[in-house]
């Protein structure tokens, strides 16, 4: 496990709307069908085996999947889940879902805004992130990551990497920043805010213009990114959780569910 930079958790006044918010690029999902000009959906061929046993030593094979991804309602849907039919000795295989806008969208410093709604259920886990252009590992180096787990609703964990090391089997150990809210992130559309520029990122949650707002900073110079970051969401399997996950015995709660995806920029 690495050093973190101090993290404040503290209330503010912002002044970013007297600079000159201009939107640069947005999915409001209103056709019902995925725009391919905005979004690459991954469809892999073949399962990759989890390393180092994230669900408790009991490896499981996960696979990015295209019909895992979905509009209707003006929504977009990303869904982890077992095939209907597969084979049940270990390694057990999930379904998962990522799309991302890899050399169709991608800026350098400015605000990113997501209103979604959290899967539901031990193993599932989904993830918000901006990942460098340049990057040809996964995880990269210097991506921006807001973290879910579905065993703890009412959480999401935000964090630069620098590397990535899986280090804990512990429920609450690990290498990223955790905020605690009141209410359950998987019941209700909750918004996110990255806000990105050459001294700092912050994470904003539930923010109000003109509101005091409660956010997590990081800024770390050896953490943050300097170069174009295209947008990523995904779910998966996996975290320090204590046996396979139970998707199935939450069918209807294991999506993430996204309602709104913009990006502004500053005049």
């Amino acid at each position: 496990m690495f050093a973190f930079p101090v993290i404040l958790i503290c209330f503010l006044v912002t002044g970013i709307d007297a600079w000159g918010r201009v939107e640069v690029f947005a999915d409001r999902f209103e056709d019902d069908i995925i725009d391919v000009n905005k979004w690459n959906v991954a469809d892999a061929k073949t399962a990759t085996l989890t390393s180092g046993g994230p669900v408790n030593a009991q490896q499981v094979l996960i696979q990015n999947d295209a019909t895992q991804v979905w509009e209707k309602e003006h929504k977009m849907f990303l869904l982890t889940n077992p095939p209907v039919m597969f084979n049940a000795t270990p390694p057990h295989l999930f379904l998962t879902a990522r799309v991302d806008t890899r050399s169709k969208f991608s800026y350098q410093y400015g605000e990113v805004e997501w209103s979604v709604q959290m899967p539901l259920g031990r193993g599932v886990s989904a993830s918000l992130s901006l990942i460098p252009d340049d990057c040809k590992n996964d995880p990269c180096d210097h991506q921006i990551d807001l973290l879910y787990r579905g065993d703890f609703p009412n959480r999401v964990t935000f964090m630069v990497r620098s590397s990535y090391q899986y280090s804990s089997t512990s429920d609450t150990q690990h290498d990223g920043i955790d905020i605690t809210l009141s209410n359950s992130l998987a019941t209700n559309f909750n918004k996110f805010r990255i806000l990105w520029d050459d001294q700092q990122v912050k994470l904003y949650v539930n923010f109000q213009d003109n509101q005091p707002e409660n956010f997590a900073i990081i800024d770390n110079p050896s953490l943050l990114p300097h170069v174009p970051m295209h947008i990523r969401m995904d779910t998966s399997v996996g975290g320090w959780y204590a046996g396979l996950p139970n998707t199935q015995s939450s069918r209807e709660a294991s999506f993430l569910i996204i309602e709104e995806v913009t990006v502004h920029r500053w005049q």
